[in-house]
């Protein structure tokens, strides 16, 4: 499944979002079909969904890199893979996981100490997550995270998306949905091999947990969905 599939979700799926921001409980969702281990037990191909469970008023925006970032780093994290039989679901250790939204690269991801942008980001560039891909070239196979990067910086590119995609909210407090290609690998890439560099397995209730990189290797190369969801009060 390619992005552009994604892409149509977005038409199909489109969150209502508030034209005003409220504090309130907020879900995280990022949903692919990956490989990696869970404990003791590896699986490929399976779904794999992790979720982050937040308060939007622990948002917070930074923007002295020159882009506009948006983190969460306050709340309960967990992972569900289903290889396709039985779903089992992990708790992160406390503090692990986190939210975090580079607008201007056009990058969403779920971040840990090892990286910002693992153990899992949606619309990374070839050669970094620092860059989004549609600093490379956007097209309209890409995603919905790099979409709405490439029209706040080249608006005459409003051509190449839907309006329904143009109006998708752009921070971590509103209902959204993103899509793109799944990097699970801190960056940088290793710059003599350029492929994902070692790191040590996250830590679950049922064991370490980690994802393995399709992105860097030339493999098949897998899709994501990163929604936002507030939560009834």
């Amino acid at each position: 499944m390619n992005k552009s599939l994604f892409s149509g979700l977005g038409l199909i799926c489109l969150l209502g979002a508030s034209s005003v921001v409220e504090a309130r409980g907020v879900l995280y969702t990022v949903t692919t079909v990956t490989d990696g281990q869970l404990g003791a037990t590896p699986f490929s191909q399976a779904v794999v969904t992790l979720r982050f469970l937040g308060d939007t008023r622990h948002v917070q925006v930074d923007t002295s890199s020159g882009h506009t970032i948006y983190t969460l780093t306050e709340g309960v994290a967990t992972v569900s893979v289903n290889p396709g039989t039985v779903t089992t679901t992990a708790s992160f250790a406390p503090g692990q996981i986190y939210v975090r939204y580079d607008v201007t690269a056009g990058v969403v991801s779920l971040g840990s100490g090892a990286s910002s942008t693992y153990p899992i980001a949606l619309d990374c560039s070839y050669a970094s997550c620092s860059t989004g891909d549609w600093a490379v070239g956007f097209g309209t196979s890409d995603g919905t995270a790099g979409a709405l990067a490439d029209l706040a910086a080249a608006p005459a590119d409003s051509a190449l998306v839907s309006p329904a995609t143009a109006q998708l909210p752009a921070n971590l407090s509103q209902n959204t949905l993103l899509t793109g290609y799944v990097s699970a690998c801190p960056a940088p890439y290793d710059p003599t091999t350029g492929l994902c560099q070692v790191v040590s397995p996250l830590q679950t209730n049922h064991g370490s947990f980690y994802l393995e990189d399709h992105y860097s290797g030339g493999g098949q190369l897998n899709t994501g969905v990163f929604t936002v969801r507030l939560q009834d009060n």
